[in-house]
């Protein structure tokens, strides 16, 4: 439930609600002292917007209310499946449970904590390389970064290995001796479901001159990061050419700001 408080943040006017429906968007619903605030501020107790989400550069993810439609819900349990796929020309050398044996409960734990004992997460590993048919080149996508094209076939590698009918996620991972960096969003069909994925290790090493080859189970906070990309979160970075721009609303003629707590 949020809090209205004074824009300085000194005073609390009252609680309000939160609601969205597709004949006016976000709304929201306000107890009698909100309602008097807000009338002796603009004469109309209702406040409304086609769409309340702070806009993304990106725009598909966002850093506000409502979260995108085809993001999963982040309260309740939220199962994603966990495949490995590697490369003719790109092979694993490690074990899958190498692969993931200490960021998958460290991200589990994290996102749980994170909801406050709201969300439960099950991951669903299935633990075997599924090795594809063509080389990795033959998958890339844009600046040769593996993307969703990759995770589907992860995906229809796995037809009749795992029961995707109650999946809510896909995490596809490749090799960490062979590719680096993450990617999130993008649906899949999986058993004639859309379901949305992400995607670590996605940059092939020696494509990018790279000779270091590491091998890392410590990958928890590069899940958790892509996750909530699938939850409907964008980057927040504030550096470089990486800095997300959001647009604060224009300020309604006769209409007061006031700051939201939650």
């Amino acid at each position: 439930m949020p809090v209205a408080k004074t824009a300085d943040g000194t005073a609390v006017l009252a609680q309000v609600q939160w609601g969205y429906n597709d004949t006016i968007g976000c709304y929201l619903t306000l107890d009698t002292q909100a309602a008097d605030f807000l009338r002796s501020a603009s004469g109309d107790p209702v406040v409304w917007a086609r769409d309340c989400r702070p806009a993304s550069p990106h725009g598909h993810v966002t850093t506000g209310f409502p979260l995108p439609g085809w993001a999963p819900s982040a309260v309740g349990t939220l199962r994603v499946a966990v495949l490995f796929v590697d490369f003719p020309d790109a092979r694993a050398n490690h074990s899958t449970r190498d692969e993931v044996e200490d960021g998958i409960p460290w991200a589990e734990n994290t996102l749980e904590g994170f909801s406050g004992g709201r969300l439960n997460v099950e991951f669903v590993p299935l633990h075997q390389w599924l090795t594809a048919e063509h080389g990795w080149e033959h998958y890339g996508g844009s600046g040769n970064w593996l993307g969703t094209d990759a995770s589907q076939l992860s995906v229809d590698l796995a037809a009749g290995k795992l029961d995707f009918s109650e999946i809510d996620m896909v995490m596809t991972v490749f090799p960490s001796d062979q590719f680096s960096i993450a990617t999130a969003t993008g649906l899949v069909d999986a058993g004639g479901r859309k379901v949305p994925t992400f995607r670590i290790n996605v940059r092939n090493l020696a494509h990018e001159g790279w000779d270091e080859r590491p091998v890392s189970s410590k990958n928890g906070n590069t899940v958790v990061h892509e996750m909530l990309h699938v939850l409907g979160l964008t980057d927040l970075y504030h550096r470089g050419t990486w800095t997300d721009v959001y647009v604060r609303p224009a300020r309604k003629p006769g209409l007061k700001l006031v700051a939201f707590d939650f």
